[in-house]
């Protein structure tokens, strides 16, 4: 059984610098996966081909990002995604989900993920590690 699941996605810095370079790191990351799933290679191909450990490292389910704001003397962004929840998803909470590896690559970057799933069940994920929820 599965259910689809949607994200609001907060993330802040001090460094405007380090959004920008998050934003494109998963339009990239978004890309990559979709020309390889369209050639009908698999994730196992894709870990080998990049040389990453984790599928979470080179699945992606993709993200739509706003434009980055300055509030005080931080830099925030906020973007929308979803999953299909299901027991090999990768997108979902906790430290082997997409948004926490995502999250180990920008350490600067605090990151608050709210969701909620077509059955009502709702949450809100934070840094670092997204275990907790």
């Amino acid at each position: 059984m599965s259910c689809d699941t949607n994200y609001t996605i907060t993330v802040s810095s001090n460094n405007r610098k380090s959004l920008t370079a998050l934003k494109k790191y998963c339009e990239m990351k978004k890309h990559r996966w979709d020309a390889w799933e369209a050639s009908g290679k698999s994730a196992d191909e894709l870990l080998e081909h990049t040389g990453e450990k984790e599928y979470a490292d080179v699945v992606c389910w993709g993200y739509e990002w706003g434009p980055i704001r300055k509030f005080g003397d931080r830099y925030c962004m906020k973007g929308t995604s979803w999953a299909n929840e299901n027991t090999g998803n990768l997108h979902i909470k906790g430290p082997d989900g997409e948004l926490a590896s995502i999250a180990r690559r920008f350490p600067d970057i605090a990151w608050e993920a709210e969701f909620e799933d077509e059955y009502g069940w709702s949450g809100t994920i934070y840094n670092p590690d997204f275990s907790t929820g």
